[in-house]
């Protein structure tokens, strides 16, 4: 959705699926199963799902998917990003029917007043389906009108931290030794500082130098990162 000089708004095309990864981790396989059988029921009615959780912990993957999910069933994907929002806005997604809307960080681009403005758009309805996809990193940003209503926002879908099960496996699909793994599960049992991100630069460092013990291998390292806790004040 863009919007002209006229204080309304327009649809640009956009053809392409959104970004995947090699392989997935974390609690998409969950989601990914519920809409896999709504679709097939055709049971949508109008429902929201919302992704949060911390940079870096798989909330923006788990979206795409979702979204992907969506386009290959044939269900139109309307994105909303980098927008200012207005009443119009709320009024031109109110014209939209058997579609998903996606808007990533949510609670930044619509604040608490625009939130329940929506109320009406997200509460479940019969006649047609909506899917909402709706993503954001900081939870306190969400409406209390939201949190906990079923009827407005039937999936909440967590990316707190990284399961100690998906350390496990992502660790052994990156060839990482039992020294950095269970250095890394250790940190992360501690804080919530292990990201996919973060993994992924270890991962790296690891194979240019597996002659390193893990605290040799992060000491110089900037591990404060994504999740804003360094990785050596934790060991």
């Amino acid at each position: 959705i863009v919007k002209n000089d006229k204080d309304w708004f327009n649809l640009k095309e956009v053809s392409e699926n959104y970004p995947r990864k090699k392989k997935l981790y974390g609690p998409i396989f969950k989601v990914l199963f519920r809409i896999g059988r709504l679709i097939k029921l055709k049971l949508f009615g109008s429902i929201s799902i919302l992704c949060t959780g911390k940079k870096g912990l798989g909330k923006t993957t788990t979206s795409n998917e979702i979204c992907n999910t969506l386009i290959k069933d044939g269900i139109p994907i309307i994105e909303i990003k980098y927008i200012d929002v207005t009443t119009n806005l709320i009024e031109f997604l109110s014209n939209f029917r058997n579609c998903a809307i996606y808007i990533d960080e949510f609670g930044k681009i619509f604040n608490n007043d625009y939130q329940e403005k929506m109320l009406t758009l997200l509460n479940k309805n019969d006649e047609y389906y909506n899917v909402f996809i709706l993503g954001e990193n900081e939870l306190y940003k969400i409406s209390n009108f939201l949190l906990d209503r079923m009827e407005r926002i039937r999936y909440h879908v967590r990316h707190d931290r990284i399961s100690k099960d998906d350390l496990d496996e992502y660790a052994k699909d990156n060839g990482m030794s039992n020294d950095i793994l269970t250095n890394l599960a250790r940190i992360n049992g501690k804080s919530s500082v292990i990201s996919y991100d973060t993994l992924e630069v270890v991962a790296e460092e690891h194979k240019l130098f597996p002659e390193l013990p893990f605290e040799e291998l992060v000491e110089i390292m900037n591990c404060q990162g994504i999740i804003g806790v360094s990785v050596v004040e934790v060991l």
